[in-house]
């Protein structure tokens, strides 16, 4: 069976969109259903991008370790 030919569904969708469940009948009358987890984006929303960017061109504020230390 194609993917196009399952029909398959959202059935739930949290507020935020950090969980889906997803649903469809096989030919043979199974009954599937999933849960999925969003953890990333393949294309981030402009102004993540953007605020992402800004924020690491400003650098650390400070670096922990044995040269990290800043000069008293």
């Amino acid at each position: 069976m194609e993917n196009k030919l399952r029909k398959a569904k959202i059935d739930y969708w949290e507020s935020d969109g950090k969980y889906i469940d997803v649903a469809y009948v096989q030919e043979d009358g199974q009954k599937v259903k999933a849960t999925f987890k969003r953890i990333g984006w393949r294309t981030p929303p402009q102004d993540v991008l953007s605020q992402t960017v800004e924020s690491l061109n400003h650098g650390p504020a400070y670096t922990a370790g044995k040269l990290g230390r800043p000069s008293s």
